[in-house]
């Protein structure tokens, strides 16, 4: 029988219609075709995924993400005993010295005087790091005084970092909350209180 159109009857059975051919081959190519037009979308997205991981590794500012914090903020209005409940290192301290990492302005180590220690600092001085992700580092100025919270990073190098719970309060505009502290800190260290 001859085709017409491009279609063959089956020889099975007259009435199914199946495509000839050089149809088939034109058909197969296209689905080749559109296979490797996948393959070679896929290849250059993951070189590209996997050349922005290698920079953000190497980049000692590393990725910008939206970290959330985890810990509850402490209002500083309130009293001062949810602060040392939950910050590691809590402590007034004078900014000595202050500078941004080299290799990224999203970062700064912060070296604070200890004036006192209300919670596990007992370092006559602290070097903080700050900043980091999309953050910018907290604004302290040289010379001024600061009630901070702290907490620390284990691993080579030990290095301490900002409380995220809690923002740095300067000493001047926050007498209420170091007169708590005060307080707080004396109720801890009498005799009475700990029986």
């Amino acid at each position: 029988m001859r085709p017409r159109y491009g279609l063959q009857l089956h020889a099975s059975c007259w009435r199914t219609p199946r495509l000839m051919r050089g149809v088939m081959r034109t058909e197969n190519m296209m689905i080749i075709l559109i296979r490797s037009l996948a393959v070679a979308v896929c290849t250059a997205m993951l070189t590209v995924a996997t050349y922005a991981a290698v920079e953000a590794v190497n980049s000692c500012c590393g990725p910008c993400d939206a970290t959330l914090c985890g810990a509850p903020t402490i209002d500083p209005r309130g009293s001062m005993k949810p602060l040392l409940d939950k910050a590691p290192i809590v402590f007034l301290g004078m900014v000595v010295r202050a500078e941004t990492l080299a290799c990224c302005d999203r970062w700064a180590d912060v070296t604070f005087r200890i004036s006192k220690g209300y919670k596990a600092m007992v370092l006559p001085a602290v070097t903080l790091r700050t900043g980091g992700g999309c953050a910018r580092p907290f604004p302290f100025a040289i010379g001024r005084e600061y009630l901070v919270a702290a907490t620390w990073s284990v691993g080579p190098p030990m290095q301490y970092h900002l409380y995220c719970g809690f923002s740095p309060l300067e000493a001047e505009s926050a007498p209420m909350q170091i007169r708590d502290l005060d307080a707080l800190l004396q109720v801890q260290t009498r005799p009475e209180a700990a029986e």
